[in-house]
């Protein structure tokens, strides 16, 4: 039900014009994942982004070669939406575990409403694939606890491989695995003290923990002989941004993220898990991992290494791990006697559906839909030859990522500055009125239009772009 009502979701955003909404790293990333079939690697696009996305998603790109040839962002949104439904059923194995299975559907269908994850799974960011490894991670962890002796050794190493797959996927996952390897390494030091063997299995699982990190930082040691050249570049380009504020206003961040962006579930996860915390508080384990990585990412924001005020995707795990909570303390209330609770717990769902639809309904698009067209408009004529290419006039992200990724064929977009397109004007042109008309031209200078014009060529308005296309179109 819940990824029914998900897809219905989807289907009213992509009918509204939603352009997989602010993030610009959507077109980035399907860029990178794209291209990643014909250059395989594992520290690559700069060294700032780790590659288990690239991993999964190149290679489906690739297994998609005989049937979708084109940069289609919808490769990864339904990569991400696979992992989505992944994070659904640990969802309801959380729910089921700590209050049975109604506790488990509500929190699922609370998933299935969550505008912050909605708009994180409709894109191709990482966000998704790094929400799965966290709650795997945390059911992993507990189960890790309250295993037997016997049988902490097996779910140490399912833990070592879910907090492996989380740190090549995001830095957050780092957080993850440095947190879930002080307990492997607890049951180590009693294990090493009794002369287990068992001992060898977590020592094998907390090196699956820090595989990931240390091949990353020998890479940047290797490649740019700075150990930490990641947290620099971190630190570049949230200079003039959160590392601009006093230490005190961002220490703020994180608190006004949550409120100003997940305010309805945010609220109710805070007063859910106080609730459980009076009642049974046992239940709370499952929020321990996703406590430790937010105060890991408070303590990033105060060092000016992380910015959720400009990405505040990176909080979206956080609300995500508390649905279950929210689902428990609803079931809870709803079953003591009398009909005040059933009244309140009513509301307060109501509420939260509203509030998440409202701002799944007031989406706003980092681009207008003229890139959307003008993407359109390159991709028909793109399509029709294999020598076919097209020339942008522009300087900015949307003509250098944006409209390539969303013409289909990128490596037959280039970008060109005003000036370099009026010095090649007229071997453009006679490109254009060659027999062979391979190129289409897109500008946004109105001297271009005339010239254009005066030779007979057809020139079409989109937003504020003019598509030049070669005599005879």
């Amino acid at each position: 039900m819940a990824v029914a009502v998900r897809i219905g979701i989807y289907l009213w955003l992509r009918d509204a014009d939603y352009l997989y909404g602010t993030a610009w790293d959507t077109f980035t990333r399907t860029l990178h994942a794209y291209r990643w079939p014909d250059a395989p690697c594992f520290y690559c696009f700069g060294g700032y982004w780790l590659p288990l996305q690239y991993w999964i998603v190149g290679t489906v790109f690739w297994l998609l070669k005989p049937v979708i040839h084109t940069s289609e962002i919808l490769v990864p949104v339904a990569v991400n939406n696979l992992f989505w439904i992944g994070s659904l059923w640990i969802t309801y194995r959380i729910g089921e575990r700590i209050g049975g299975g109604w506790v488990g559907l509500i929190a699922c269908l609370l998933a299935a409403f969550f505008s912050g994850d909605i708009f994180v799974t409709y894109t191709a960011l990482s966000e998704p694939i790094l929400i799965f490894f966290i709650l795997l991670t945390s059911y992993y962890l507990v189960n890790f606890i309250q295993a037997s002796q016997e049988k902490k050794g097996v779910e140490a190493l399912k833990l070592g491989v879910a907090a492996m797959l989380a740190t090549a996927t995001h830095y957050v996952g780092w957080f993850l695995a440095l947190f879930v390897s002080f307990f492997i390494l607890t049951e180590m030091a009693k294990s090493l003290r009794k002369k287990e063997k068992r001992s060898l299995v977590f020592f094998i699982a907390v090196i699956l923990c820090g595989v990931i990190p240390v091949i990353w930082l020998v890479f940047n040691y290797q490649t740019y002989g700075d150990i930490l050249h990641s947290i620099q570049v971190a630190r570049a380009y949230q200079e003039t941004g959160v590392g601009a504020l006093p230490t005190g206003n961002r220490f703020l961040l994180p608190i006004q993220v949550l409120i100003g962006e997940f305010a309805a579930i945010t609220i109710a996860g805070c007063l859910s898990m106080y609730y459980i915390y009076r009642r049974e508080r046992r239940a709370l384990l499952f929020m321990a991992a996703p406590t430790f990585i937010i105060g890991m990412i408070w303590l990033t924001t105060a060092l000016a290494l992380s910015a959720p005020d400009q990405e505040p995707r990176y909080l979206v795990f956080w609300c995500c791990a508390t649905l279950p909570y929210i689902a428990f303390a609803s079931v809870s209330i709803w079953q003591r006697p009398g009909y005040a609770g059933k009244l309140v717990i009513s509301l307060a769902l109501f509420i939260l559906l509203v509030v998440n639809i409202l701002d799944v309904r007031n989406f706003k698009n980092s681009f207008g839909l003229d890139v959307r067209d003008i993407g359109g408009q390159a991709e028909l004529f793109l399509k029709q030859a294999a020598d076919h290419s097209v020339r942008i006039e522009g300087d900015s992200f949307t003509e250098g990522l944006a409209i390539p990724v969303l013409s289909g064929y990128p490596n037959r977009v280039d970008m060109i500055s005003n000036n370099d397109l009026g010095k090649i004007w007229d071997e453009a042109m006679a490109n254009m009125l060659s027999p062979d008309k391979d190129w289409l031209i897109i500008v946004k200078s109105n001297r271009f239009v005339k010239r254009a014009r005066s030779l007979g060529l057809t020139v079409k308005k989109i937003g504020k772009y003019f598509i030049i296309y070669p005599l005879g179109y």
